[in-house]
């Protein structure tokens, strides 16, 4: 049932390769179990994400009658949105909530700035359909692994002063500073793919005690060379440059604009501003940026 404040929301299941495959999907168990869908679950499918918004690919409908959400609101819009939504977002959602169910490491990512989003849109209308940015926040509901964020310099520095990989040249520079990690992180992603290999190779050499407390390299770098291969220079700015954290059920992180981030694994609810969907960077594997 529903008052006209208040009502129940359907939401629409898209896959992606990345997603969880047939029931193991938070986001189609949810989806399929919705009253009075007609969704069911293909357990040789992958499943990624259940969207509630009003973005026309993976509309969200009212439950009790079947319609778009992006049409309830525009009856009484007073009422529904309020006199910013209609000044400032054309009468739009301006939030665009999701069940988020992640089994394989999505591409590396850097949503824009509103700055540069806006200054894109007036090149290129077509492609970037607002001058929005596009900040979220991701609530994790199983346990939750992400890459996030630069790790701080004096971390970095020291994994290319070890062996394997002090051959790789950081920009050039032997006093580190952000302009430092920039080149480096430009120079990583164009690397050609022999000198990859090979430098993914290298890393395999560096004991776990030397690493300290970037041991979980030696874990996780099998794991992404099954998803992406080891050609894919993404999986070294990932791992030996970005924060790697895991979450625990209930745990949320904020990633602004600007924010390079890649999620790993798991269950979440995310919430991020929306009406700029072709307003970030995003490949199909992590090599990207």
């Amino acid at each position: 049932m529903s008052s006209g404040l208040v009502f129940q929301l359907a939401g629409t299941c898209n896959e992606y390769p990345w997603g969880k495959k047939g029931p193991d999907s938070l986001a189609a168990r949810l989806c399929e179990k919705t009253p009075g869908g007609a969704f069911a679950i293909d357990p040789e499918r992958n499943y990624s994400e259940m969207w509630f918004g009003d973005y026309p690919d993976f509309p969200g409908r009212k439950l009790e009658t079947g319609e778009l959400l992006a049409d309830v609101p525009q009856r009484d819009k007073k009422q529904l949105l309020g006199k910013k939504v209609i000044a400032q977002f054309d009468s739009q959602l301006s939030y665009l909530p999701k069940i988020l169910s992640i089994a394989k490491a999505l591409p590396l990512q850097i949503h824009l700035n509103k700055k540069l989003a806006a200054r894109l849109r007036e090149k290129d209308l077509e492609s970037f359909t607002d001058a929005n940015h596009k900040p979220e926040i991701a609530l994790a509901l199983s346990e939750f692994e992400v890459f996030a964020g630069f790790k701080p310099l004096g971390e970095i520095e020291p994994l290319f002063r070890l062996g394997p990989l002090k051959g790789f040249s950081a920009g050039g520079s032997d006093s580190w500073t952000n302009e430092t990690l920039r080149n480096l992180t430009r120079d990583l992603l164009r690397l050609d793919l022999d000198d990859v290999r090979s430098l993914q190779s290298n890393v395999f050499k560096i004991s776990k005690r030397k690493l300290g407390g970037s041991a979980y390299i030696l874990d996780l770098l099998p794991r992404l060379q099954d998803q992406y291969g080891p050609e894919d220079a993404g999986s070294l700015v990932a791992l030996l440059c970005m924060n790697y954290m895991v979450f625990k059920p209930g745990d949320a992180i904020f990633v602004p604009a600007d924010g390079i981030h890649a999620y790993l694994a798991g269950d979440l609810l995310e919430c991020s501003k929306c009406r700029a969907f072709a307003n970030y960077y995003r490949t199909s594997s992590p090599s990207s940026l």
